[in-house]
């Protein structure tokens, strides 16, 4: 049997480039807030998940599946050149609002999430690909907009630890489910739980972060 996995790699990591020319020339000149590096988050899960989906089908699969040694050496350096590019937008953004408040603190960098990724790699090859192939979407581009989040959770954390007191607040929204009454509520670091930044399909609560007077949605990345 052909080993697809280096030429389909190719032509995914080509398509990829392809949707986001000249993304990574405009991070570098410098985002100003996390509501720009959300924006850019979301075009890079786009171009991604797109280029998973016009590249990758159950016809040029094995037996039609997206077996774990081809996902791993597909899926995964893809998820790393996007964690890459959405995590250069975050950090700026961090470093836009620490000069802004006045916070001499290096902005701190979020890891590539491991688990996450295998989850998806893990899914992917435990099924006939037709079956699992919506993997690479949504949830590709939550994990793009999850670099920009940890992103911000890491450095609030770091900034708790510092003793600068940010604090996370979650409100519930008017029709919330009772999981999301039960974790709504304001907290500050360190004293965090892990349920605050936990988002299920069409939840609409909001969350917070609150730094030297100012507010700002961790997901849709407004301050006020």
């Amino acid at each position: 049997m052909d080993d697809i996995a280096p030429e389909l790699l190719e032509t995914v990591k080509k398509s990829f480039a392809t949707k986001t020319k000249g993304l990574g020339e405009s991070i570098a000149k410098g985002v100003k807030n996390y509501e720009e590096a959300y924006h850019y988050a979301i075009k890079v899960g786009a171009a991604l998940s797109r280029a998973f989906k016009i590249n990758i089908t159950s016809e040029i699969l094995p037996d039609g599946m997206m077996y774990f040694n081809i996902a791993n050496r597909v899926i995964l350096p893809m998820l790393q050149e996007g964690y890459e590019l959405s995590s250069a937008a975050a950090i700026q953004a961090q470093r836009s609002a620490n000069k802004a408040a006045g916070i001499g603190i290096k902005p701190q960098i979020a890891e590539f999430d491991e688990d996450k990724a295998k989850g998806i790699i893990d899914r992917l090859s435990s099924e006939p690909f037709d079956d699992v192939k919506w993997i690479l979407d949504d949830p590709v581009k939550t994990f793009s907009k999850n670099v920009v989040d940890d992103t911000l959770k890491k450095n609030v954390d770091f900034q708790g630890a510092s003793g600068l007191h940010p604090k996370i607040v979650r409100t519930a929204d008017a029709n919330a489910c009772p999981w999301c009454l039960e974790v709504e509520g304001e907290y500050e670091y360190p004293d965090v739980p892990k349920d605050v930044y936990r988002r299920h399909e069409n939840c609409d609560c909001t969350v917070e972060y609150i730094s030297a007077g100012k507010r700002q949605d961790v997901w849709t990345k407004r301050t006020w």
